[in-house]
């Protein structure tokens, strides 16, 4: 990624490709300690690998449009 435009809701990439969003997560370089937090290892879902984004997704696609997150 070369560029976040955050006013136009835009990005970069270093092909030039350019990608709209409604919201962005900018998390580089984070982890998680999930074993580390009671209850994550059940309840918690994790970011860093797109399959885990993905399993976020679906979950939070079951949720009411009120719930807390």
């Amino acid at each position: 990624m070369t560029t976040i435009e955050a006013a136009l809701g835009r990005l970069t990439l270093d092909d030039g490709s350019v990608l709209d969003y409604d919201y962005l997560v900018y998390a580089v370089g984070s982890r998680q300690l999930p074993s580390t937090i009671a209850g994550a290892d059940e309840h918690g879902f994790g970011v860093a690998e797109f399959e885990d984004a993905v399993r976020l997704s679906s979950r939070l696609a079951t949720l009411d449009e009120k719930a807390a997150v």
